[in-house]
């Protein structure tokens, strides 16, 4: 299973530098860019980290063989765009159905299927349930280029992780 990001939809950060700035108690600009530069590495370590997109992406994933129902890695899932099967475009409802609000469980009509392409779009979650693990993270990353500094960033974002993508979640 290989998965890629085609494109992100409208990237508005979950955390502003002035957000970064209050929570850290910086009051100069000094290192305002590469606060910034920070910020979107933050993001992508949480999305991994929770299995959830926090800004809308469309993304592909490449599957060698599928045999069993499955769950797409990323969610929240706003759609399923295509579906190819070594090679051939798939139809919704008489290929493949897709089960389940948010985080779909992707099934084929077919017992198996070799060089599978499903490309989807994730809606993003709310922001503002993952802002403060975000801000401990990019605390944490700002941090570590003078000394250790572990603020526990995932305990904000456990309650809102996503736990395994192959078979049910």
């Amino acid at each position: 299973m290989d998965n890629q990001i085609i494109s992100t939809i409208g990237v508005t950060e979950p955390v502003t530098l002035v957000e970064v700035k209050n929570y850290l108690r910086i009051t100069n600009d000094r290192d305002d860019d590469y606060i910034n530069s920070i910020i979107p590495n933050a993001r992508i370590r949480a999305e991994r980290y929770l299995n959830s997109d926090i800004v809308s992406k469309q993304r592909r994933e490449y599957f060698a063989e599928i045999s069993e129902a499955i769950n797409l890695r990323y969610a929240p899932i706003a759609s399923v765009d295509t579906v190819v099967i070594d090679g051939e475009t798939m139809t919704v409802d008489t290929d493949y159905t897709v089960e389940g609000l948010d985080n779909p469980l992707f099934k084929l009509e077919q017992t198996i299927a070799e060089k599978v392409e499903i490309t989807y779009t994730t809606s993003g979650i709310d922001a503002s349930l993952v802002k403060p693990g975000v801000l401990a993270l990019v605390a944490e990353l700002y941090h570590s280029r003078t000394e250790k500094v572990t603020t526990n960033w995932r305990s904000f974002l456990s309650p809102f992780k996503v736990f395994g993508y192959h078979g049910v979640r």
